[in-house]
């Protein structure tokens, strides 16, 4: 950790279920998690945040009854507080994030559970003006996810939903995101968070395919990729 207070480390097995073990250094005492890897922790050493694998033998299953790789579980993410010992678990997430300096805001990407999808999701029929069930077949093309912005210590958190991808400043003074109007259009927004005014920006809104948004090292500037072909092979303007 920054403090040097803590050290984290993975044990992991060659064929089975690994752990991550948190160890005080002060107190000489570990804390364990099982299935835990890929750990970070906070700037101000508040809190560590890793993913979290599906135990092997519940893949191993899914895989036997030739589950679709679609429909496999995702990851999860754990975040352990580091001053109360707290443990909080996320299901189905897909990218998480936390800033390289200053901030305590964690970041992350986490898929929504079919029963709670949109109404985007149902297409009308003219003639009716009724929605009519959308049957098609599930797929990543239209998983929808929602950001969440949380300060795990005070325990401030932000919800943003239909999110494909996002990206965060090197002091997490900024989070910027691309959001999705609705699936029947290819219509996106580029939104500018601010965590510390606790307030957005919309930067634009576009019939656009964004790719690869970051910012300078301080934080003051984003860049991006964009393009408004709707063919496979794309060439992007900056």
């Amino acid at each position: 950790s920054p403090n040097g207070k803590f050290v984290a480390f993975e044990i992991n097995k060659q064929k089975g279920d690994g752990m991550l073990v948190i160890y005080n250094v002060e107190q000489q005492k570990s804390d364990t998690v099982k299935f835990g890897y890929n750990a970070s922790f906070s700037p101000n050493s508040d809190y560590i945040a890793f993913s979290l694998k599906t135990p092997e033998d519940t893949l191993r299953k899914l895989k036997l009854a030739k589950t679709k790789k679609e429909l496999m579980p995702k990851d999860g993410l754990g975040v352990f507080n580091l001053l109360n010992r707290k443990f909080t678990q996320f299901e189905s997430v897909k990218k998480f994030q936390i800033p390289e300096e200053q901030s305590n805001w964690l970041t992350f990407l986490k898929r929504v559970p079919d029963a709670i999808k949109d109404s985007s999701t149902a297409e009308i029929n003219d003639k009716t003006n009724k929605k009519q069930p959308n049957t098609a077949k599930s797929t990543k093309k239209n998983e929808k996810y929602q950001l969440i912005v949380w300060e795990p210590v005070k325990d401030i958190r932000y919800t943003f939903n239909s999110v494909d991808t996002f990206t965060i400043a090197k002091k997490g003074t900024e989070i910027a995101y691309i959001a999705r109007q609705n699936d029947s259009t290819r219509l996106k927004s580029l939104i500018l968070f601010h965590p510390l005014k606790h307030s957005s920006d919309t930067i634009l809104r576009d019939w656009l395919t964004f790719k690869r948004i970051t910012f300078d090292e301080t934080g003051n500037q984003l860049a991006y990729l964009s393009n408004a072909n709707k063919k496979k092979k794309k060439n992007y303007t900056l």
